[in-house]
């Protein structure tokens, strides 16, 4: 094999090495800033649920099934309590375990319709309601309205995105969720394994744009002492491909 040849397919190597450790490299930043930027959201936000799915109509017209929330936290004595009729007050996200004799498995999503503060204990209470329920939490005629801890508040819905939220919703009922991550990550490292495995590919794709600049370089005369540098370039170039 000539010597210009070999090196030409070493130094090929290296750089499919390189290209193979910076991939794995921007893969692992790609996840790491996914998982960091989150909890970094759940600092800035101040609680452990900054992100939440709608998962019943209870809030319509004002919040959907399916909507995405934003929540935040908010001091209990600065959540504001308003009415039913009139749809105004905080919306809250809050435990029913422990409130609700029939806790539900999801945090919910309610107005908050009434608050006081209990100066012994040091906490506030809430009650909530459910725009679209006819009665307040728990949303059964035959309970006893829940007061709500201050403890078990989750924080205050800040912002929303409709409807979003549908797409999560569909992929956990379905249990779609794992398959289509492991789908995603299977195809994603056989592109990393077939890109190194065949770096004849890229050495064929950069003759033919090497091929192609002369082409262009043949139709264009040369008037300049750079151009013609240029073109013993591209003759070095082909001399060495050559293995010359």
């Amino acid at each position: 094999m000539p010597a210009g040849r070999k090196v030409k397919e070493e130094n090929e190597s290296n750089d499919n090495v390189k290209e193979l450790v910076k991939t794995i490299i921007i893969f692992v930043i790609v996840i790491g800033g996914t998982f960091g930027g989150y909890y970094i959201f759940k600092a800035a936000m101040g609680t452990e649920m900054p992100i939440v799915v709608v998962v019943s109509p209870s809030m319509e017209p004002q919040i959907h099934e399916g909507d995405l929330l934003f929540v935040k936290y908010k001091d209990p004595a600065d959540i504001q309590s308003g009415t039913h009729e009139n749809l105004e007050g905080d919306v809250i996200i809050y435990d029913t375990h422990g409130v609700w004799d029939d806790p539900v498995e999801y945090p919910v999503v309610h107005r908050v319709v009434n608050k006081w503060y209990d100066d012994i204990n040091d906490i506030w209470y809430f009650n909530a309601h459910g725009d679209n329920n006819n009665y307040p939490d728990p949303p059964d005629e035959s309970s006893v309205t829940a007061d709500i801890p201050d403890t078990k508040i989750i924080g205050v819905v800040v912002g929303r995105i409709p409807y979003i939220g549908l797409i999560s919703m569909w992929l956990e009922s379905t249990g779609m969720a794992v398959p289509i991550m492991v789908i995603l990550g299977f195809i994603l490292v056989i592109s990393i394994v077939y890109d190194y495995t065949h770096p004849e590919e890229e050495e064929t794709k950069d003759k033919d744009e090497r091929s192609k600049y002369k082409e262009v370089r043949s139709k264009t005369p040369v008037s300049s002492a750079e151009d013609q540098g240029s073109d013993q370039k591209i003759k070095k170039d082909e001399e060495f491909d050559l293995g010359l």
